[in-house]
């Protein structure tokens, strides 16, 4: 992708670090679909997609992210998101 991740990190290293980061993951060929095919070389939009997700799931890895399947329907993806703000609100009123 030409894309590094450790320049992306030293080029926010002065930015606020977020307290929740998600990721909506879903296999590059699926999210194409969704878009309609609006690209005229899906395969080389494909395989780039397919570089940076990987990118983004080393990030998860590390935890700096956290993953949502968002291959499901659009209910449960926010069901999901909507569980993990209300677990990081609930974790700040704690004492």
């Amino acid at each position: 992708t030409g894309i590094d991740l450790n320049w992306i990190r030293e080029m926010n290293r002065f930015a606020p670090r977020p307290e929740l980061g998600v990721l909506l993951d879903i296999l590059p060929e699926d999210s194409l679909q969704r878009v309609n095919d609006r690209a005229k070389t899906v395969f080389e939009v494909s395989d780039y997609l397919r570089k940076v997700r990987e990118i983004y799931l080393c990030m998860v890895e590390r935890g700096e992210l956290v993953r949502v399947d968002a291959d499901r329907p659009r209910d449960e993806v926010r069901a999901d998101i909507q569980g993990l703000v209300d677990g990081l609100l609930e974790s700040r009123e704690a004492p």
